[in-house]
């Protein structure tokens, strides 16, 4: 199948590399079909692409590449959307954001996805984790003459 998106153009995509989120993500409920694509730019860095909204693609990463010992607090409610036990395998993703100069990791509320049955959540912990814990200055973007 090929998908339009607004940022990586014409995207061939096989359906078992679709994720389906029963419940969407937070602020995006009817968005409930997903794929990941790898960002060419940095090997760290996915991208969660909505197969219904050209325009809808999050950055994300593995949060344990930046956060030493992140773990998920989840209760078994939050994660019945993925239909299995609490203690079954899980990949965990948190998006990527720009916020005054630093990108910044959304360690409250991170993607869950169970590969093998191309199922995945979104769960807001129960524990203090930060909505924007900064991982990275940005660059300042370069000056132009004015004259």
């Amino acid at each position: 199948m090929r998908i339009r998106t607004t940022r990586f153009g014409l995207v061939d995509v096989v359906a078992d590399d679709i994720f389906v989120f029963p419940n969407g993500l937070v602020g995006y409920p009817s968005a409930r079909h997903f794929v990941l694509l790898t960002d060419s730019r940095d090997s760290q860095v996915v991208w969660l692409q909505s197969l219904s909204d050209p325009q809808l693609a999050f950055a994300a990463v593995n949060p344990s590449a930046f956060v030493d010992g992140y773990r998920v607090c989840a209760t078994g409610s939050q994660l019945a959307p993925l239909g299995q036990r609490s203690d079954a395998p899980l990949h965990v993703l948190a998006l990527v954001s720009a916020q005054n100069g630093s990108l910044c990791l959304n360690l409250k509320a991170p993607i869950l996805l169970d590969p093998r049955r191309a199922v995945g959540c979104q769960v807001v912990t129960s524990d203090d984790q930060p909505m924007r814990a900064a991982i990275a200055d940005l660059p300042a973007a370069p000056l132009r003459r004015a004259a």
